[in-house]
């Protein structure tokens, strides 16, 4: 064979070697051939195309510089070179030589696709696709174009024409699993999410160890809250591939889901491992801290993300709720304010609504109407949004706008967490007509809402109605000596055609148009038994020596605001030589076991009670109570007993604003949390002050 056809040879056995990916060889047949023919165009430009495969840029750049040499009009060297200088982050260069390509072959459908990518990379996308359409115009079924463009909708936000694009591309090529996992992921955008998830299937069935359309499937899984199957998912994509940092954060995100918030962490660092500044795993480990009130380690994390990039609204709203929770209240205002335009703006504006509400409590009332305001913007957004008007209720019936607070309440049932009960049997909507007619109230929400809204069951009662009372065990002796009616313990069975109307316990005030001037039976409603006020004054044994006051500090410590209510058991130091102390919670922590015990004098009865119709009446025989916001006041305050209630500076609705009284119970004095100059913390010092020299302790 000659020199020459040994070079065409060679150059033959390139291209072969370009169809098999096999770009090295394939490099190396190329420069053999032009060893035997130098400046051969051809060979020239298919191994600048290789050596740009193999990120050899300035290899590339040499090969494809000589055959501009030997010919400024040969397009595909015009073309490498702008992908090179692409490469290299020549902008101005790139688009130049792209052009030249384009000027010197209009019909070089290539180029206009390349210059598009370009474009894009930049963020010129409406430019892109012009480039996009050019070249497809040239080239109805080049594929590649066909999906850039799409990409460059997508990034546009105009979703569905992006998915149009990818329908085109798929009655070209629909066996080709990256064309379905794009149509997965531009319909997970516009939260078509059981298509999504059919997309990524088929992706998934043309190609089982598709390890990125699982990964995808698993976040879109996340999303619809079927956290389980998420987390199966992702770890498909693991066996696949076993160093998958978006994987782990899926499935991180989907334990948080779960609650499994130590779980979570786990993932998060096997993420982090990998990629220390992988932003979204380093913003789930920061809600993993949140979850686990690790407040301050949380907000250090998202100062780190924010440091990495400022402009991340998921972690300016995480560290503001941060702030929020470790009460920077006017820190977290400022990054509420930050935020603007990020994807789901609204539960953002609700999120501020909360902090103004707070603010309302430790500021300023004016707050309060901003905390609305903000609620009435995140309506606005979305209309069906049933937190904003929860919250807004919250805010209205603090300030005592009960008509419009009532109404708002309601949409507590439309909550994700709501688990309304009994929905077959109608809705008691009028009080017109009730005699005989046979009326399930059902309790809900904590036991002192129960003890606290029992009073209208009277006022049924007194309009001819058949009350059915469904409460819960621990109230049900004490509420079955109330009533005349039928007390059923939550969880025993209840037949719907027992019943006309069904109605939840704490939505009769509103049913009663209850205002600020008509509460019912504020002074007492309940009724302790003689026979156990007997039995316990006997068991306390009971001296007059010093007053026989009833204590507890905390409640439940799952609630969302248990912080602001709880507190510990050392606030009662003051009055331990100077009263006998009662304490008639059920449960305490170990530092306040560790005080008891160095104060034997508090008598420790809560665990010997075993209901509240046993609890009333070691309240009837005290002679007042002092507690923090949980139940135990509103038992005492029901049966007519003085109570002092111990209430924080952000207080629940019920107990109003900056009132010493409680509309709802006149044998209650509310004693908020105040500034105290001696330890620089907003305490009860003065309440105990206040108390001793009341009662002259």
């Amino acid at each position: 064979m000659t020199d020459i056809e040994i070079a065409k040879q060679l150059f033959a056995d390139g291209l072969n070697l370009i169809q098999n990916k096999e770009f090295e060889q394939a490099e190396k047949k190329f420069l053999k051939s032009l060893e035997l023919i130098p400046d051969r165009e051809s060979v020239l430009n298919n191994l600048s195309s290789v050596q740009i495969k193999l990120g050899k840029y300035e290899d590339a750049k040499k090969s494809a510089t000589r055959v501009i040499e030997l010919n400024k009009n040969n397009a595909v060297a015009w073309m490498n070179l702008g992908v090179i200088e692409q490469e290299f982050s020549n902008f101005e260069t790139s688009v130049n030589c792209f052009n030249k390509a384009i000027e010197t072959d209009p019909l070089y459908f290539h180029a206009y696709n390349n210059k598009g990518i370009l474009l894009c990379e930049f963020g010129k996308y409406q430019e892109a696709i012009i480039n996009f359409n050019k070249s497809l115009e040239l080239q109805p079924d080049l594929v590649e174009a066909i999906l850039n463009k799409a990409d460059a909708f997508k990034e546009l936000k105009n979703f569905d024409e992006a998915l149009k694009c990818i329908d085109a591309a798929l009655k070209i090529k629909n066996l080709t699993p990256e064309i379905w996992a794009k149509k997965g992921d531009i319909l997970h955008n516009i939260k078509r999410y059981d298509e999504a998830i059919q997309a990524y299937d088929q992706a998934i069935k043309l190609n089982k160890n598709y390890a990125e359309a699982l990964c995808n499937k698993g976040f879109t899984l996340f999303t619809i809250d079927r956290y389980e199957e998420s987390i199966a998912v992702c770890n498909k994509a693991l066996e696949v591939k076993k160093i998958f940092p978006e994987a782990w954060v899926n499935i991180a995100v989907s334990y948080i889901g779960l609650k499994k918030y130590d779980l979570a962490l786990e993932y998060c660092e096997k993420a982090l491992a990998v990629s220390e500044n992988f932003i979204e795993a380093l913003n789930s480990k920061g809600l993993c801290l949140f979850n686990l009130k690790k407040y301050e380690q949380a907000n250090e994390l998202f100062d780190k993300i924010l440091k990495i990039k400022k402009d991340f609204p998921e972690a300016m709203e995480n560290k503001a709720n941060t702030l929020y929770a470790l009460k920077e209240y006017d820190e977290a205002l400022t990054f509420y304010e930050a935020i603007e335009n990020k994807k789901d703006y609204h539960k953002v504006l609700n999120n501020k609504g909360l902090l103004l509400h707070a603010l309302g409590h430790v500021k300023d009332k004016k707050y309060f109407n901003l905390a609305k305001d903000c609620y009435d913007q995140a309506i606005k957004i979305k209309s069906d949004f049933a937190d904003a008007y929860w919250n807004k209720s919250l805010t209205q019936l603090t300030l005592g706008e009960f008509t419009e607070g009532w109404k708002n309440y309601e949409y507590r049932f439309k909550l994700e967490s709501a688990k309304p009960q009994f929905i077959e049997i109608p809705r008691l909507e009028s009080l017109k007509n009730l005699t005989n007619k046979r009326v399930l109230i059902w309790s809900e929400q904590g036991l002192g809402d129960s003890i606290q809204f029992s009073r209208y069951i009277y006022k049924l009662l007194d309009l001819g109605a058949k009350v059915t009372f469904d409460i819960s065990k621990t109230l049900a002796a004490l509420m079955s000596r109330q009533f005349n009616c039928i007390i059923n313990e939550t969880g025993q069975g209840l037949i719907q055609k027992d019943f006309d109307f069904q109605i939840p316990l704490l939505s009769l005030p509103m049913l009663f148009n209850t205002n600020l001037n008509n509460i019912p039976f504020s002074d007492s409603y309940l009724k302790t038994s003689k026979n156990k006020d007997l039995e316990w004054s006997n068991k306390l044994k009971l001296t007059k020596k010093k007053l026989n006051i009833a204590i507890t500090f905390a409640g439940n410590p799952d609630y969302v605001a248990d912080s602001e209510r709880s507190a510990s058991l050392e606030i009662f130091h003051p009055l331990v030589d100077k009263a006998n102390l009662f304490l008639i919670q059920k449960d305490i922590k170990k530092e306040d076991e560790i005080f008891l015990k160095k104060h034997p004098q508090i008598k420790f009865i809560g665990k010997d009670i075993d209901n509240f119709d046993d609890l009333a009446s070691v309240i009837q025989n005290m002679d007042f109570v002092i507690s923090t916001d949980t139940s135990i006041p509103h038992l005492a305050a029901a049966i007519g007993k003085k109570v002092f209630i111990l209430l924080g500076r952000i207080t629940d609705w019920r107990w109003m604003l900056n009132s010493g009284t409680s509309p709802w119970y006149n044998s209650a004095t509310l004693l908020r949390k105040k500034f105290n100059p001696k330890s620089k913390t907003h305490d009860w010092s003065h309440a105990f002050e206040w108390i001793m020299k009341e009662f002259k302790i």
